[in-house]
């Protein structure tokens, strides 16, 4: 196995589901485990310390309380779904009445037609991975691998409305750039909800949604100001920031342009507009930002899907995609020339999202990518090296 994944257990007091607990934890899975009293947590917490887990990214998300109610059991679910994204494997170890294919008003934690209508059941059954006698109630939801953001702490359920409190962010510094609208508008709200301080900037100096955000931010989130299609202001903005240290150095910058404009009618100007905006200037960040992250920390710059030069069979946004294909080509180049680096890059696909740009066609709402975008990229930290990831956490074919 390998991939991390999140594992709801339930009924996981004692018994066949502590020891599911263990073994999913032992495999570096993440597990959302219900029915647990904070007796049985602390015994728990003291027995499985992170280093029997050989350092890899395995992290225990207790659930406690009554999980008998149709109330209690929506909660669960949708907590689930905007801390760790997909479930991938739901044992029911209780007496709940879980059906992964049904998903019913019964039934919201197996299934959620609303949110992910391609989940379905998957019949075979590793022997090693359950103990057979639980086998007919263990279910791989989703189609494919998800991997978990990493927390440090364990983080039982507030029994009093029942919603995890997730820790995944918590202390965690990111400078966004390119925050006013749209995406990086929602990341940098999406960050905020989970704990961290957001520096993010935007490129005018009138308000925005972003200024909003602000007003409700409790002092963690700081608005500057940047073009970063003028080297001079990015620079200008590294000078502000003098010596300050971010976990997390996300640019998403972009532009658009028509569908069907093609090689043979875009003008000049309009083809330096979109590669500059789309691929030279989030480079010119990457390299005038990008030692304030430190030694651990997170590069990442959205990039899109149509930047893969491998699945573009259909065409269509050919000056866009070949933008994102710039880009992505220079992170290639930048990832060569420190190789020795030990910092996490990423290049991320969030999926076609309703937004300004996306337009009222996209598949995906920002609700349904944003939050899983994030999970990925915090997954990724500590691991060296450039990936071109989607929202989901898959690879994307270069």
């Amino acid at each position: 196995m390998g991939t991390s994944r999140t594992v709801v257990i339930t009924g996981a007091a004692g018994g066949i589901g502590s020891e599911l607990v263990e073994r999913f934890l032992k495999n570096g899975d993440t597990v959302v485990a219900t029915d647990v009293s904070q007796e049985t947590l602390d015994s728990w917490r003291s027995r499985w310390d992170a280093d029997t887990f050989d350092g890899r990214h395995s992290f225990l998300h207790a659930v406690a309380g009554d999980l008998s109610s149709e109330q209690s059991i929506a909660a669960l679910t949708e907590t689930t779904w905007d801390r760790f994204g997909i479930v991938g494997v739901l044992v029911n170890c209780g007496d709940l009445s879980l059906d992964p294919v049904r998903g019913d008003a019964r039934r919201p934690l197996a299934a959620s037609p609303r949110r992910q209508p391609h989940w379905r059941q998957m019949r075979a059954l590793h022997r090693d991975e359950v103990p057979q006698d639980v086998v007919g109630s263990v279910f791989f939801l989703a189609p494919r691998p998800h991997p978990i953001a990493p927390t440090s702490q364990y983080d039982p359920l507030n029994t009093t409305t029942g919603a995890v409190m997730s820790s995944t962010s918590v202390n965690t510094t990111v400078l966004l750039i390119g925050a006013s609208r749209g995406l990086g508008h929602a990341i940098a709200a999406e960050y905020l909800d989970r704990g961290a301080r957001v520096v993010a900037t935007v490129r005018g100096t009138g308000r925005t949604a972003l200024h909003e955000l602000q007003d409700t931010a409790d002092g963690q989130l700081e608005i500057e100001h940047v073009d970063i299609t003028v080297p001079e202001q990015v620079q200008a903005l590294r000078d502000r920031l003098g010596d300050r240290k971010f976990d997390l150095l996300f640019v998403n910058a972009g532009v658009s342009n028509g569908r069907y404009e093609t090689s043979a009618d875009v003008t000049t100007e309009e083809f330096t507009r979109v590669m500059v905006t789309n691929a030279l200037s989030p480079m010119r960040v990457i390299e005038t930002l990008g030692e304030l992250t430190g030694p651990n920390g997170t590069i990442a710059i959205m990039s899109s899907g149509q930047g893969s030069i491998a699945n573009n069979g259909r065409g269509g946004f050919e000056i866009y995609r070949a933008s994102k294909s710039a880009l992505n080509q220079l992170m290639r180049s930048y990832a060569a020339r420190h190789r020795d680096d030990s910092r996490t890059l990423l290049l991320m696909a969030p999926g076609w999202v309703k937004t300004e740009m996306g337009g009222s066609d996209a598949r995906l709402t920002i609700s349904e990518s944003i939050p899983n975008l994030v999970t990925v990229v915090d997954a990724q930290r500590g691991r060296a090296g450039l990936q071109y990831l989607d929202y989901q956490g898959q690879s994307v074919a270069w």
